[in-house]
């Protein structure tokens, strides 16, 4: 136990908690911290605005050629596109106090319409989660060869079968 240094000794450690999102999908009018700033015991709170904005986009390391990769950073500026998206971050003393401060953040959103069905976000009028994109696809490879109809035509068996899978990447990326 010789490692261990006597608590006046000991650096300060603090505890952080995120202010996320309860929205799929809006639009942040107005992010007030000053509640959470002067709770006893916390030591920060900061908005994306405050803390991210000028930190450069998280990259997202891939090889899949055509993959559409919206801008993002740790918290959400402007806009939160899926529920529990980080808006915010409280530093406190303690665990306790982080959560309190946490809850006395006032968040004021614009809901805007989220689609949460994958074919339903492919039609025309379909809210667009990142308009820069231009789309809601950020990928789409398409494979084939051969005869496709005349293999069905011939197939002793044809089985149609609809697969829901969950979101690879989701708002998240």
């Amino acid at each position: 136990m010789d490692d261990l240094k006597a608590p006046q000794e000991r650096p300060a450690i603090l505890h952080m908690v995120v202010v996320r999102s309860p929205y799929a999908h809006a639009r942040i009018k107005d992010i007030n911290l000053e509640a959470a700033r002067v709770l006893p015991g916390v030591v920060a709170a900061f908005s994306g605005a405050e803390l991210v904005r000028s930190m450069p986009t998280l990259e997202l390391i891939t090889s899949l050629l055509g993959l559409k990769v919206p801008k993002r950073r740790p918290l959400a500026l402007d806009r939160v596109r899926y529920v529990g998206d980080p808006v915010a971050v409280v530093l406190a003393e303690d665990r306790y106090i982080a959560k309190d401060a946490r809850d006395l953040v006032e968040v004021d959103y614009e809901v805007l319409p989220a689609v949460i069905d994958p074919e339903a976000a492919l039609a025309p009028d379909a809210p667009l989660l990142y308009e820069e994109l231009g789309s809601n696809i950020v990928i789409q490879i398409l494979s084939g060869g051969g005869d496709i109809e005349a293999t069905f035509t011939q197939a002793d068996h044809v089985v149609r079968l609809r697969v829901v899978n969950h979101a690879a990447l989701g708002g998240a990326c």
